[in-house]
């Protein structure tokens, strides 16, 4: 027959355990936000880029009134205002699924020459093969 005590010492066990386990849980729950933020200041910092199509260009370049633009569809006018408007956490969300709408956001409002290049790729959706190029 076990003791008192001995049983004691075994929830106590059991219960340190089980703190340990859910610090380890907390842990896993934090640290996506972690790589996220650091992910964010590696798009800030130009570190890794997402591949921008001409017509993601100008949809971008449409919705910020610059030269070069083309209307988007209703949806995607939502996407643009969205990451426009997004905060960093939500920003984030929006790139895994959509990298080069939130990449091209991203040139157009917080990059020195993000139009420019926006404006470069928006023109090559005008060049065809009979165009010689």
């Amino acid at each position: 027959m076990t003791s008192i005590t001995t049983r004691a010492v075994e929830i106590a066990q059991g219960f340190q355990s089980l703190t340990i386990e859910a610090n380890d849980w907390a842990h896993k729950l934090t640290a996506p936000r972690d790589v996220a933020a650091e992910l964010v200041d590696r798009i800030a910092a130009g570190e890794t880029e997402a591949e921008v199509t001409p017509t993601v260009a100008g949809h971008v370049l449409h919705h910020y009134g610059f030269t070069g633009g083309m209307e988007p569809g209703a949806f995607t006018k939502h996407l643009i205002e969205a990451l426009v408007r997004a905060d960093r956490q939500h920003w984030l969300r929006l790139y895994t699924v959509y990298p080069a709408y939130a990449q091209a956001v991203h040139w157009a409002a917080n990059t020195e020459d993000g139009t420019r290049r926006l404006q470069d790729l928006a023109k090559q959706r005008l060049v065809t093969p009979q165009d010689g190029a």
